[in-house]
C-alpha cells in the first residue's frame, strides 16, 4: 500500500476488505469451506458485488430541494466493502488539496498567433498501370534501368539478335512453359519431346532422385489394401509411446506430401498423417504405412487431362465437418476444373471451429473462391482471356 501511495486513513479500510473477501472464499484449512457459512450457517452468502477497492464510484444524492438539471450522484472513491453503504454513509471522496500559485509579474499573451500562410506540401504517389504510362515518369524509367542492369550483371539471359525470318511470337512445333517460384518449378507445354528434353538438362545441371517409397520402407512384399485408409481411423488414439525415430517419420510423410501432386485420391489422409509430426505415435506410423499399401495396389492411378475445347472453370467444395475428434474443427476440401480437367485440389484444416455443417461449408467455398481467383491470373499472365 505504501508502494502505490494509498493514504493512511485508508488502510484500515484496506484490511477490513481483505478480512471480508477472505471470509468469503474457500480455505484450505477447513477442506474447501467458505469460513463465513462455517460461521453463519444460518445467514446466507450475498453475492460480492463486482466492485473493485480503490474505483471510482457515485453514490446518489439525496439533498432536498435539487431542481430537474441539478447532478443526481456525488463522485467518491469505493472503500467500504466490508459493510453496506448507505446514503449517508457514502465512500470518502477524494480530498482536495489547494495549493496557492506563484503570482508572475509579466503579462500574459491573451491572444493567440495569427495564423501562418505556409501550407504542408501534399504529396501524390501514383503507381503506373501500364509500361507506356511507366516510360513517361523518368524515376520509373531509371528504376527500370537499374534493375535491367542488376539481371545483366548477374548473367540471367543473354541477348541475342532475333532472325528476321522467324516469328518469336507463334511456335508451330510447340512450347515449353517453366513457372518458377522461388525453388520450385512447374514445366508444361504443347510439346512433349521438348519437356522431356527440359527434363534432361535439368537433370544434368542439378541432382534430381527418384523416390522409391517401397524399396526404401521395405514394403516391396506387403499386402496392398483397396482404401487408403480406414474406416474409423485410429490415429486419434493418444495412448502409446511417442517413436524413437521422428525423422523418419517426418522423411516418410514429406514424400507422400510430394506424391499427392499427381495424387489426388490420397491428399486427404496424407493432410492427416502430417498433423502429428511433433510426437508421432505407432497408430500415425500404421496409418503412413497403409498409404504405401494402397499406392501399390494402384501404381497407375493419376490424372487424366483431355482436350475438351474450352478452358472454363469451376470449382467444387466440400467438408468434413467436426472430423478432428481432438480439436473439433472441420477439414476443407476444395477441386478447380479447367477445360474439364482437375488443375488443382486443396485438402486444408479449418483454422476455425464451425458451429454448424452449413458454416462450415461456407468455409470450404471461400476457399475454393480462392483457387478459383489464382486460376484465373495465372492463365492472365500467360496470356490466355
Amino acid at each position: 500500500m505504501s508502494h502505490m501511495h494509498v493514504p493512511k486513513y485508508l488502510w484500515s479500510d484496506v484490511v477490513l476488505t481483505a478480512c471480508f473477501l477472505i471470509n468469503r472464499m474457500p480455505s484450505s484449512v477447513l477442506h474447501g469451506d467458505i469460513p463465513f457459512s462455517c460461521l453463519r450457517p444460518d445467514k446466507p452468502l450475498y453475492h460480492i458485488p463486482p466492485r473493485i477497492f480503490g474505483c471510482t464510484c457515485f453514490v446518489h444524492d439525496l439533498t432536498p430541494g435539487l431542481d430537474k438539471l441539478s447532478p443526481r450522484s456525488i463522485k467518491c472513491v469505493y472503500t467500504r466493502r466490508h459493510r453496506p453503504a448507505t446514503a449517508t454513509e457514502a465512500p470518502e471522496t477524494v480530498p482536495t488539496v489547494s495549493c496557492p500559485l506563484p503570482q508572475s509579474s509579466s503579462p500574459l499573451a491573451s491572444e493567440d498567433p495569427p495564423p501562418s500562410d505556409e501550407l504542408p506540401i501534399a504529396i501524390c504517389k501514383v503507381i503506373s498501370t501500364s509500361y507506356q504510362e511507366a516510360l513517361k515518369h523518368p524515376l520509373w524509367r531509371a528504376a527500370m534501368d537499374e534493375e535491367m542492369r542488376a539481371l545483366l550483371s548477374c548473367g540471367t539471359w543473354i541477348l541475342v539478335h532475333a532472325p528476321d525470318s522467324v516469328d518469336i511470337v507463334s511456335c508451330p512445333s510447340g512450347i515449353v512453359i517453366l513457372i518458377v517460384y522461388v525453388d520450385d518449378i512447374l514445366i508444361s507445354g504443347s510439346d512433349v519431346r521438348g519437356i522431356e528434353e527440359t527434363k534432361k538438362y535439368l537433370q544434368q545441371h542439378f541432382v534430381i532422385n527418384d523416390l522409391y517409397l517401397l524399396k526404401e520402407t521395405g514394403l516391396l512384399g506387403a499386402k496392398p489394401v483397396d482404401t487408403p485408409m480406414e474406416v474409423d481411423p485410429s490415429v486419434w488414439d493418444d495412448s502409446g509411446e511417442v517413436l524413437e525415430d521422428k525423422v523418419k517419420y517426418r522423411s516418410l510423410v514429406g514424400k507422400l506430401i510430394y506424391l499427392t501432386v499427381t495424387r489426388p485420391d490420397i491428399s486427404f489422409v496424407v493432410g492427416l498423417v502430417s498433423r502429428f509430426l511433433d510426437k508421432p505415435k505407432q497408430v500415425h506410423w500404421d496409418a503412413a504405412i497403409r498409404i504405401l499399401q494402397y499406392v501399390k495396389k494402384y501404381p497407375g492411378n493419376g490424372l487424366l487431362f483431355k482436350k475438351n475445347g474450352h478452358l472454363k472453370i469451376e470449382g467444387y467444395s466440400d467438408a468434413d465437418y467436426a472430423g478432428s475428434k481432438s480439436d473439433r474443427n472441420s477439414t476443407s476440401g476444395c477441386c478447380t476444373y479447367l477445360g474439364g480437367n482437375l488443375v488443382t485440389r486443396r485438402s486444408k484444416k479449418q483454422h476455425t471451429v464451425a458451429r454448424s455443417s452449413a458454416e462450415a461449408e461456407c468455409i470450404a467455398m471461400a476457399h475454393t473462391a480462392t483457387e478459383m481467383i489464382g486460376v484465373k491470373n495465372l492463365l492472365g499472365e500467360l496470356g490466355s482471356k
